[in-house]
């Protein structure tokens, strides 16, 4: 199994290795580090706090001539300030990241670059590499940095901090051993068991897998047949003079397609929800994720096989290695994925 494609950060280059061997860190790893650490997403919640501060200040002279006194204003404003920017603060992470930074800062000051045995983990969401009980962090958690599960490696990283800067792969895995290990980490991810998988290989499922259609039915009924409802009582409660009826077809018309979409999800999720043999998609497998625009920004999370997308949760998203091939298990219309392995 290959587990190093071209969007993948590769921790495995020889130049780099030599690098830590003799105590130094390259460019390029430090513009990793960088990243890793998410200095440069805080400092810019710090600047946008720095621009609002001038912002909010201005407004101790509309509180002063309320309550005509200069100190009083100052201290409404200034208690409002520093409630915004703690909450600005908390909400980022900033603190964490400046603890990391200085971390990181005081690793490469005393060049502190050590080395341990371990293997590729995925824990909390994010891969990461476990040894004797330390965890240490990669530069790029949303994927597997071109490391091999079940394998094992000679790491170099930072004392402090944790980063981790390269690898030297020492026992290689077997690709049974990669992929079973690859197995256990996208069973946890997406929360299934051996036993799920193993009976959707025989072309079945079980009650919880088929239940998983429920919410998306619930939610056609909500915009199905409660639009239908309103329909039908608006009607009900017309007369049947011809303005009365033309004043209310445009509310109906929208009734009418928010009932036929609601109708159509909740057939779905019902069929499915009696459905005995899961959909089974086989090929090459990838990640994507799509942010809708607007005011309020929402990222969706999609396994994509041979053509097919599946969406997912964010933990889920970050398991899967991008360019293995993968055999899918899901709902036959809803497409809720139920098992995945790969091949």
């Amino acid at each position: 199994m290959n587990f190093l494609t071209p969007n993948v950060t590769n921790i495995q280059n020889p130049e780099e290795l030599q690098a830590n061997q003799r105590g130094e860190i390259t460019d390029a790893q430090n513009s990793r580090l960088n990243a890793s650490v998410g200095f440069q997403n805080g400092c810019g919640v710090l600047v946008v706090a720095l621009f609002l501060i001038p912002f909010f200040c201005s407004f101790s002279f509309v509180f002063s001539e309320v309550f005509s006194s200069w100190p009083v204003g100052l201290l409404i404003v200034g208690v409002i300030l520093l409630l915004i920017v703690a909450l600005i603060l908390r909400s980022a992470g900033i603190l964490d990241i400046w603890n990391r930074w200085n971390a990181l800062k005081r690793d490469r000051e005393n060049r502190a670059i050590r080395q341990v045995q371990g293997q590729l983990a995925f824990e909390k969401g994010k891969y990461v590499v476990q040894s004797a009980g330390q965890t240490l962090l990669l530069p790029a958690s949303n994927n597997a940095c071109g490391l091999t599960p079940g394998a094992t490696y000679q790491f170099y990283y930072l004392e402090e901090s944790g980063f981790v800067l390269s690898a030297d792969e020492l026992f290689p895995a077997s690709p049974s051993q990669a992929r079973n290990s690859l197995l256990e980490i996208l069973a946890s991810a997406n929360k299934f068991s051996m036993e799920d998988l193993q009976l959707n290989s025989t072309g079945e499922m079980t009650s919880a897998q088929r239940m998983r259609a429920l919410p998306q039915m619930l939610m056609g009924l909500l915009f199905g047949v409660v639009p239908l409802g309103f329909g039908l009582v608006i009607l009900l409660n017309t007369s049947r003079q011809s303005d009365d009826l033309a004043a209310t077809l445009i509310p109906l018309i929208f009734l009418a397609v928010f009932g036929l979409v609601g109708g159509y999800l909740f057939l779905n999720s019902m069929l499915d929800m009696m459905a005995t043999s899961p959909l089974v998609t086989e090929g090459a497998g990838h990640k994507e994720k799509r942010t809708s625009g607007g005011k309020h920004r929402r990222t969706i999370y999609y396994y994509v096989v041979e053509g097919v997308s599946f969406q997912v949760s964010q933990a889920a998203y970050q398991a899967l290695v991008d360019g293995e091939r993968y055999r899918v298990y899901a709902l036959p219309r809803t497409k809720r994925l139920l098992t995945i392995e790969p091949l």
